[in-house]
């Protein structure tokens, strides 16, 4: 859990979202993912989700997600083009995970959202594809 008390309610936020957009659920979890914040500007907070410490990601193929280099980007630039700056990340909430590894994509909700004392009552599962899996 955040020492901070402001990302705390942060993370709970972020967590009520995933909640109402249908994104997590209760249900029969089989294997946790991590997660950790990191700041996004001045006052709010990226989650982000390892599915590497679950080994999920070591058996999952997935195509690659080329993002340009500055090499690469360079030649396409000429007077008068425009760049633009644009956040994804829940651009991969819009995927439905297969049923068939959802319980394995779980997430402990417990330290922000839990009312009982049993953590693994509190567990939930992804049921859309999670930015960092």
């Amino acid at each position: 859990m955040e020492p901070d008390l402001t990302v705390q309610s942060k993370v709970k936020e972020k967590f009520e979202k995933f909640i109402g957009r249908g994104y997590i659920t209760k249900g029969r979890v089989d294997s946790l993912i991590s997660y950790f914040t990191v700041p996004k500007g001045e006052s709010d907070v990226q989650l982000v989700f390892d599915g590497t410490k679950s080994g999920l990601n070591s058996v999952l193929w997935a195509p690659s997600f080329h993002l340009p280099t500055v090499e690469s980007l360079l030649p396409s630039l000429t007077p008068g083009a425009w760049q633009r700056d644009i956040d994804i990340v829940e651009m991969f909430y819009n995927y439905s995970l297969d049923p068939a590894i959802q319980s394995y994509c779980g997430v402990d909700v417990h330290p922000y959202l839990s009312t009982t004392n049993e953590p693994r009552l509190a567990w939930m599962y992804w049921v859309r594809c999670v930015m960092g899996l």
